[in-house]
């Protein structure tokens, strides 16, 4: 499945749970459907280099969706320059029940991370 991207002003991320595309700053004009990347992820996570056997969606999904929610970091701005600035440190406060570490999570938040914003 395909994102969608659209134009429009370019804004600051809004929540999961908003019934539009996530606008990215990194791209003004451009947005991220979350519900496109949530779906991309649940039919292809278990492809993943680093998908455990036995895992579920479930507890992958919080990850994912911290990656495409931080992808519209300023285009200059690498992973490794925004895991170091926020995203770290941040996956406590956003993981809720998850007994995920940052170790744990990191590939999963990055793959979403590139997959939202197109690098290879």
């Amino acid at each position: 499945m395909s994102k969608t991207r659209t134009s429009g002003p370019a804004t600051a991320v809004m929540a999961e749970t908003a019934p539009n595309p996530v606008p990215l700053k990194a791209s003004p004009g451009s947005t991220v459907d979350p519900s496109s990347e949530k779906d991309y992820w649940h039919v292809n996570y278990m492809t993943r280099p680093y998908y455990k056997e036995g895992m579920s969606f479930g507890d992958y999904e919080a990850a994912y969706r911290y990656g495409w929610e931080n992808a519209g970091m300023p285009e200059e701005m690498t992973f490794e320059m925004a895991e170091k600035a926020h995203l770290e440190g941040g996956w406590t406060a956003v993981r809720g029940t998850s007994p995920q570490t940052w170790t744990d999570i990191r590939e999963a938040v990055c793959d979403a991370w590139t997959h939202a914003r197109r690098t290879p």
